[in-house]
């Protein structure tokens, strides 16, 4: 087995940055001192060079979507995403935000309303879907579908024949 890339998590990145390019004089292959990622080569081996902060969030995002996959009958709560991720509300929204473009409670929809349809296309039934995906009652679901794929569930199913 060969070593052949390393990555670093710094607090101070732009020092980081520096001391690699302009003391070690490592090559800069990707990235610069604002990019708060950078990948440097020496001797056959690749560096990358992360900001701490940044890597620390985007490791929440991912283990939040997880959470959102694995709950997706349930409404979890805001409070114990937060408290699973060491973070608090507005600092997780934000971060949610910056990393996949949308919040969460629109990310969970869209996981359910995905689910839903492919329990439709598996079961053909549409009440199950209504009740696995945990919506409260067919209109609910309707209106989320709609807003998605724009038309309901109900005319998605029926066009699967």
């Amino acid at each position: 087995m060969e070593l052949t890339h390393t990555r670093l998590l710094v607090n101070n990145y732009r020092e980081c940055f520096s001391f690699y390019r302009n003391v070690l004089g490592f090559e800069v292959t990707w990235g610069n001192e604002d990019s708060l990622y950078a990948e440097f080569k020496f001797r056959g081996c690749t560096l990358g060079l992360f900001e701490r902060k940044q890597m620390l969030e985007a490791i929440g995002a991912e283990r939040a979507k997880d959470m959102f996959h694995t709950n997706l009958e349930n409404v979890l709560k805001l409070d114990e995403i937060c408290k699973e991720l060491n973070l608090s509300k507005f600092k997780f929204i934000r971060s949610f935000n910056a990393h996949t473009g949308i919040s969460p409670y629109q990310y969970f929809l869209n996981c359910k309303i995905e689910r839903a349809k492919q329990l439709l296309e598996k079961k053909r039934d549409i009440y199950s879907a209504v009740a696995e995906c945990g919506f409260v009652d067919l209109t609910h679901l309707n209106k989320h579908f709609k807003s998605v794929y724009g038309t309901t569930a109900f005319e998605y199913m029926s066009h699967l024949n």
